[in-house]
């Protein structure tokens, strides 16, 4: 993973916000927003963030209207949001994305895969071609990797995909 530079980073989430996430970069300089899109699961922090001296700003917003937190940040961390988006909102949310992230930002995705076995239901699988083809202008995909993605279910995790892409 690329080393933090800038000032601000964020996190999004479709459910519970993964305030480990900005946590384990540990850069005290560096302001971190969490996202959900949920309202109604929204937990806000446990105090993993301020042990560590972690100043974290937690958000509720529309993942596909960014543009309107106001805000620009250097890096965003996607733990299960990208595979809830259908075909027709994927390109939406590539754009509202671009609103969010400074140029040479990151976006950092964790989808699950189409590797991922269905017979448990869970959201859509995604393939390294729709990552690729949702992020074909104004990104650059830096790589595409099998990850695991952590999950109630799984004991050994789900199958997904890391992909660290930046906003050219």
């Amino acid at each position: 993973m690329p080393r933090l530079e800038r000032s601000e980073a964020a996190s999004q989430t479709s459910g519970v916000v993964p305030e480990r996430m900005p946590c384990t970069w540990q850069r005290r300089d560096m302001k971190y927003g969490a996202l959900t899109v949920l309202p109604g699961r929204f937990r806000g922090p446990n105090g993993s963030a301020s042990k560590t001296g972690v100043k974290l700003v937690f958000l509720v917003g529309n993942a596909l209207n960014l543009e309107a937190l106001g805000r620009r940040f250097d890096a965003v961390t996607d733990s299960g949001l990208f595979h809830a988006f259908s075909d027709d909102e994927r390109p939406l949310f590539a754009r509202s994305l671009s609103k969010a992230i400074r140029p040479l930002g990151t976006y950092f995705m964790l989808c699950f895969s189409e590797k991922e076995p269905a017979e448990w239901g869970g959201p859509r699988r995604v393939t390294q071609g729709e990552i690729l083809e949702t992020f074909d202008e104004g990104w650059e995909v830096n790589y595409i990797r099998e990850a695991r993605f952590e999950t109630n279910i799984h004991a050994e995790g789900g199958r997904a995909w890391l992909s660290p892409i930046t906003r050219l």
